[in-house]
């Protein structure tokens, strides 16, 4: 009889250490398959769900003007091939996270430093901007005889008078309907900063679309 429960023992054993790898290999597949779904919701890990506007359903716009030194510069040109943060020759920042679908064009990514990374020749930061084709100003360089300084002022709704400034671009996220004005002036001049004059195109914000193809 005591040999008897002496063999089962090591049966007993292997049982148990099988059942416990069994266990584990269950458990991983579930942890990955978990792990897979956040991800292809979260448009690649990073945090951007597809429920947080805009999303790749939204097409917003915004209008934009940019002021060096008082001096309002020109619309933008369309880029030859557009990501989802883009413009028209119209005044305006168009989203379009569709035509990527990269979660870099939408959610808390949609911001004003991505579009300019969209723009061939444009270079925007915290103490620079040069618009395309444009002079490269940086904070301290003169408009006449004053020093400068980059101011970026978005009006979430163009419609109000309610703003706000900020220096980095990263920080101004764009809105649908809104308004942004890039300016490089003196300090004792920021009251000059004035809402963007291509606001009246977002009445019919598709309308200087057509040249050119999403993507190409």
């Amino acid at each position: 009889m005591g040999k008897a429960s002496r063999k089962k023992r090591p049966i007993q054993a292997k049982a148990r250490r099988s059942n416990t790898g069994f266990t584990i290999v269950v458990t991983a597949i579930v942890v990955l398959g978990v792990a897979g779904i956040a991800l292809s919701r979260g448009g690649g890990g990073d945090g951007t769900s597809d429920d947080t506007p805009p999303t790749l359903q939204d097409h917003w716009h915004s209008a934009y003007a940019v002021n060096i030194c008082g001096a309002l510069q020109p619309n933008m040109p369309q880029p030859s091939r557009l990501l989802g943060i883009h413009t028209h020759n119209d005044g305006l920042i168009h989203i379009e996270p569709q035509v990527t679908l990269s979660a870099l064009d939408r959610g808390k990514n949609a911001t004003l430093a991505r579009y300019a990374e969209s723009m061939p020749g444009m270079k925007l930061s915290s103490s620079e901007i040069q618009p395309p084709g444009g002079k490269l100003m940086k904070n301290g360089d003169l408009c006449d005889k004053d020093p400068g300084t980059l101011t970026i002022r978005q009006w979430k709704n163009a419609a109000s008078d309610e703003f706000e400034d900020f220096t980095n671009p990263k920080d101004v996220k764009i809105t649908d309907g809104g308004a942004i004005t890039m300016a490089f002036l003196p300090e004792g001049r920021k009251g000059e900063i004035a809402k963007p004059p291509s606001i009246p195109n977002l009445a019919n914000p598709n309308a200087g679309e057509g040249g050119g193809m999403p993507g190409q």
